[in-house]
C-alpha cells in the first residue's frame, strides 16, 4: 500500500516537471522532444499548464500541424477544454491555422462547443477574421445562429467589431443579415464604428444599413464612434470614419435614452479634437441631458480645461443646474479642485454666489473640500459663504485619535475609500481618474503622501481594471515610509501595457480563498465574479468587507456571487462595515439582480454599516440604494457619499 502511494506521488510530481517542458516543445514544434517525453511518461499527453491547457492546445494554437497529428495519435483527447472552457480547435480557428483546423474537424473535434463567453470555434474564426476557417467550419456543422454570451454578437458582428471586410462580406453571401441586431440592440455598423476600419463602415452604408439604428440604450453608431477614442486613441481612419458617418446622415444631435447626443459622449472620451470636429459640423453645445448636465458641465466636471475653453467658445450656457444636488457649472468646477478650469469659468459666471439644493455656494465647497487657492480666487470675484459650518483640514482630521473598534473614513471616488484605525491607514482601490484638483489632500479624497508619510499604511488593488488600479499609488514611495502593497492578482504577469507603471517592488500577494497576515491584520479573500478578489480584514477590532468588483449577476447566474459571500459568512457571524458595488460597468445591466446582490450581502454578512461604492461620477445613487434598505427592514447603518472626500466616523456597537 506505500509502495502504491509513494509511485503515484511520482507520478504526480513527474507529470509536474514535465507539463512545462512538453508545452514548450509542442508550442515550438519540436516532436522529438516530445517523443521522448511521452516514452518517459505517456500520461504527460494530457499535462495542463497554468491556463488548463494541454500540449495539443499549445501545438494547435501555434498552428504546429505535424505536432498536433502526433500529440492525437498519442492519445491526446481533441476536444479537452481549457480552464476558460476552450477547445484546441478554438485556438486554431482565432489564430487562422487552417490546416490544423481540418485536421482537428477530421478527427472527430466538436464544431460547436461553447466556451465560457460563448465563442464556438466558428465565432471565434469570425472575430479572427480568418474566412477560409469560417468557410471550413460552416461546411462542418458550425451552427450559423451561434452568439456570443457578452451583448449577444453573431459571427457577423464579431468580423465588423474585429474589422474583417471580407470575412463579414463572406457571411453575408452565406445568408447573415447585415441589419439583425444583437441581444443589446446593436447592428453591423454599432460594431463596425468600434474599429478604425472605414471600408466596414462605408460597405454597410453602401448596403443600405441605417446610420441611425439605435441599441437599446437609444446610442447611435455615431455616438458609438466618438465614445469609442475614449478606448482607443484618435486616429485620422476615425477621423475619416466620422466624418463618413456624418456625410451619410448621421443624425448629429440624436439623443440615446439617457438625452447624451454625440457631443457628450466625445466629452467623455477627452479628445479635443473630436469635439472640436462635432462643434463645426452643427452640435448643440447647450443640449441638456436628462440629469441635466450640459457639455460645459460634464467637460468641467471631467477637469478638460480645452474642451470646456471650446465650448464657452461657442456659447455654452454657464448658470444651469444639474437635477441631483443643484450644481451649477462653477460649483463643478471648485469640487474638482482645478484652479485653471475655475479661472477659466469666473469671469463667464453670472452669480458668483449660487446656492445649490442644499444652501451651498462655490465658496463653501472649496472651504470645505480643501481647494485653498481656489478659494482665494473665488473670494476675490467677490464669493461668499452660503452656509456656516466649515470641515477641518486633513492634518486636522488625521491627528484625530482613534482607539479599538473605531474608524474614520474618506470617500476616494469610485470603489476608492481611505480608513484609518487605531493602527493603520488602509487604501482601498484608489482610482484618482484624469480629473486632478490643483492641491491634492484627503479632504477632497486625494492621498498626498506628506500627509500619510508618517502612518503605517497598507493599500489595497482588488484587480487590474483601471477603474481599481492606479499607478499613482507607486508614487507615494518614498515619501510614506511604511508602506505596503497587497494585491489580488500578480501585475508581473500582466502585458506590459496594463501593468499600470508596476516596477517589480515588493508586494504581497492574497489570491482567491486564501487568507494571510500582513502588519498584523487577518487578511482572508473571495473570488470576485468581475475579476481579482474581494477583502476581509481583521484589525483594532474591526472586521471591514471590501468586494473589489464582487456584485450582481448576468443571465440569472447567481451562484458565482452567492457561494462567495456563503464563503465569507462561514469566516464571520457579521462584519462591522461592508463596501457594496451598486452600480457601473456590468452591473447596470440587470438592476434587479445587482439588486439582489446587494441584500444578500447584507444578509449573509450582517454589517453595521454599509457603504455603498462603484458610482464614479453618480454618487447619487448610492442615497436610492440607501432608501430600498431602510424599505426592507434590514438592520443595518447606510452611510452615502457624495463627493470625493467626504468623511464619516464608526464606532463600534452591538447588533
Amino acid at each position: 500500500m506505500k509502495i502504491a502511494v509513494i509511485l503515484s506521488i511520482i507520478l504526480i510530481l513527474g507529470a509536474g516537471l514535465f507539463a512545462a517542458e512538453i508545452h514548450d516543445a509542442a508550442r515550438g514544434g519540436d516532436l522529438e522532444k516530445v517523443k521522448s517525453i511521452l516514452m518517459a511518461d505517456p500520461g504527460a499527453v494530457g499535462a495542463l499548464n497554468e491556463t488548463g491547457s494541454t500540449p495539443l492546445h499549445s501545438a494547435a494554437y501555434n498552428g504546429q500541424l505535424a505536432m498536433s497529428e502526433y500529440l492525437i495519435s498519442a492519445g491526446a483527447d481533441i476536444n479537452a477544454l481549457s480552464a476558460q472552457g476552450s477547445a484546441p480547435l478554438h485556438g486554431a480557428s482565432f489564430y487562422g491555422h487552417l490546416e490544423v483546423v481540418k485536421l482537428l474537424i477530421a478527427k472527430g473535434a466538436k464544431v460547436n462547443v461553447a466556451n465560457r463567453y460563448g465563442f464556438i470555434p466558428l465565432l471565434s474564426a469570425a472575430a479572427g477574421g480568418n474566412t477560409e476557417i469560417v468557410a471550413a467550419l460552416i461546411e462542418a456543422g458550425g451552427d450559423t445562429s451561434a452568439r456570443i454570451t457578452d451583448g449577444g454578437l453573431n459571427a457577423l458582428q464579431l468580423a465588423a467589431y474585429n474589422g474583417h471586410l471580407g470575412t463579414a462580406q463572406y457571411l453575408i453571401s452565406k445568408g447573415f443579415d447585415l441589419n439583425q441586431k444583437t441581444e443589446t440592440g446593436e447592428t453591423f455598423l454599432h460594431a463596425a464604428v468600434m474599429t478604425d476600419s472605414v471600408n466596414v463602415v462605408k460597405f454597410a452604408l453602401d448596403n443600405g444599413i441605417d446610420p441611425n439604428a439605435t441599441n437599446n440604450m437609444g446610442e447611435t453608431p455615431l455616438h458609438q464612434a466618438v465614445m469609442s477614442v475614449f478606448w482607443q486613441a484618435l486616429t485620422p481612419e476615425k477621423t475619416d470614419m466620422i466624418k463618413l458617418l456624418l456625410g451619410r446622415g448621421a443624425k448629429i444631435n440624436a439623443r440615446h435614452n439617457r438625452g447624451d447626443t454625440p457631443l457628450s459622449r466625445a466629452i467623455m472620451s477627452g479628445n479635443s479634437q473630436v469635439v472640436q470636429l462635432l462643434l463645426e459640423s452643427g452640435a448643440d453645445v447647450n443640449n441638456i441631458n436628462d440629469d441635466g448636465m450640459t457639455p460645459l458641465a460634464s467637460a468641467i466636471k471631467d477637469s478638460y480645461l480645452e474642451i470646456a475653453g471650446l465650448l464657452l467658445d461657442k456659447g455654452a450656457m454657464t448658470e444651469t443646474r444639474e437635477i441631483h444636488y443643484g450644481l451649477t457649472p462653477l460649483h463643478l468646477a471648485v469640487l474638482g479642485g482645478n484652479l485653471d478650469i475655475v479661472k477659466v469659468l469666473i469671469d463667464r459666471v453670472k452669480d458668483v454666489n449660487a446656492k445649490d439644493n442644499s444652501g451651498m455656494t462655490p465658496l463653501d465647497y472649496a472651504n470645505n473640500y480643501g481647494h485653498r487657492q481656489v478659494a482665494d480666487i473665488l473670494i476675490k470675484k467677490g464669493c461668499t459663504r452660503g452656509v456656516s459650518e466649515q470641515y477641518p483640514g486633513a492634518s486636522d482630521q488625521l491627528a484625530k485619535g482613534t482607539t479599538e473598534g473605531t474608524a474614520q473614513l474618506w470617500y476616494l471616488g469610485h470603489c476608492g475609500w481611505a480608513i484609518k484605525t487605531a493602527n493603520h491607514l488602509m487604501v482601498f482601490d484608489y482610482f484618482p481618474g484624469n480629473a486632478l484638483p490643483t492641491e491634492l489632500s484627503l479632504v477632497n479624497g486625494h492621498i498626498n503622501p506628506e500627509e500619510i508619510k508618517d502612518m503605517n499604511v497598507e493599500v489595497f488593488v482588488s484587480h487590474n481594471h483601471q477603474d481599481h488600479y492606479s499607478p499613482v499609488i507607486f508614487g507615494w514611495q518614498p515619501t510614506a515610509k511604511n508602506l505596503t502593497y497587497i494585491f489580488g492578482f500578480r501585475p508581473e504577469e500582466l502585458p506590459e501595457n496594463a501593468r499600470q507603471g508596476y516596477d517589480g517592488r515588493p508586494y504581497e500577494y492574497i489570491g482567491p480563498r486564501e487568507a494571510k497576515t500582513v502588519d498584523g491584520m487577518q487578511i482572508s479573500t473571495i473570488r470576485a465574479n468581475d475579476g481579482g478578489v474581494g477583502f476581509l480584514i481583521e484589525a483594532d477590532g474591526l472586521k471591514i468587507f471590501h468586494a473589489g468588483d464582487h456584485a450582481g449577476w448576468d443571465n440569472g447566474e447567481s451562484q458565482p456571487f452567492t457561494s462567495e459571500i456563503d464563503y465569507l459568512a462561514g469566516l464571520t457571524p457579521s462584519v462591522d462595515m461592508a463596501f457594496i458595488n451598486t452600480t457601473g460597468c456590468r452591473f447596470s445591466r440587470d438592476t434587479l439582480a445587482l439588486q439582489q446582490s446587494v441584500f444578500y450581502t447584507i444578509e449573509k454578512l450582517f454589517p453595521r454599516l454599509t457603504i455603498p461604492t462603484h458610482g464614479q461620477g453618480r454618487e447619487y445613487v448610492y442615497r436610492d440604494y440607501a432608501a430600498r434598505i431602510k424599505a426592507n427592514n434590514f438592520k443595518t447603518d447606510v452611510v452615502c457619499a457624495d463627493f470625493k472626500g467626504d468623511r464619516f466616523e464608526y464606532i463600534r456597537r452591538p447588533l
